[in-house]
């Protein structure tokens, strides 16, 4: 139940690739540069977090959706994040589900890895999906370059 006062930032990059990941599961991505070649949008606010990044699980079954991290949709249960040296990991246990995000670069890549573990605790069988959402930028801000970017 406990958060941090302002977003906890973890920057993990290779030589031409990287990313912010915060606490809360926001950040952006870049190429090459981290001002010019934002892949995904970034605010330099230090008190609001709003990820354009986003990891979301639905149960097709249930209905419900949440992300595995905390914001945008987590849920009260806790969360634990750990940002190590070149990697950051998000648990969470809900839904009958054990839930692991574990996210770094390759040194000499330019990719972002992201490995998501899920663990069935509830003995039946499930109907899950994982959807990766993000809002492309490709650029230095989303006003200059959201109207010529079409998805």
């Amino acid at each position: 139940d406990r958060r941090t006062p302002a977003p906890w930032s973890n920057i993990i990059s290779g030589r031409k690739f990287g990313f912010l990941v915060t606490e809360s599961g926001g950040g952006y991505t870049w190429a090459n540069n981290s001002r010019e070649y934002k892949l995904t949008p970034w605010a330099n606010d230090p008190v609001s977090d709003y990820p354009g990044e986003v990891f979301y699980i639905k149960d097709n079954e249930e209905g419900c959706m949440w992300s595995i991290t905390p914001m945008p949709s987590g849920d009260k249960e806790p969360y634990t994040v750990r940002h190590g040296l070149g990697y950051t990991v998000f648990e969470h246990m809900s839904y009958g589900l054990e839930q692991s995000l574990t996210m770094f670069v390759p040194v000499e890549s330019t990719v972002k890895v992201c490995i998501i573990s899920l663990k069935n605790l509830t003995g039946k069988k499930r109907d899950l999906s994982v959807t990766y959402y993000i809002r492309p930028v490709l650029g230095v801000d989303e006003e200059r370059t959201s109207p010529y970017i079409i998805t």
